[in-house]
């Protein structure tokens, strides 16, 4: 059973790397990358920050999926301060 990688950031320095050591190392895992500002190809384009977004993502979720969560320190400040 493949296991679904959720990867944030995936347009970054960091997340390109992560996914292309995922996709070519990794043949069970299906991997998914999220990405905002710079969102092209085979990544989806998705505002972390909109709660709404977030919500569907992980009632898409199943027990064996894994999220790596590369995203810049600014937004995830923006996500903390807009869950509180």
């Amino acid at each position: 059973m493949a296991v679904r990688v959720i990867v944030t950031g995936a347009s970054g320095l960091l997340g390109r790397a992560v996914c292309r050591e995922l996709q070519t190392n990794a043949q069970s895992w299906v991997v998914q990358g999220l990405a905002w500002s710079r969102a092209a190809g085979h990544l989806l384009k998705m505002d972390v920050t909109c709660r709404s977004s977030v919500r569907e993502l992980f009632q898409s979720f199943k027990a064996s999926d894994k999220m790596l969560l590369l995203c810049s320190i600014v937004m995830l400040e923006v996500i903390v301060v807009k869950a509180v």
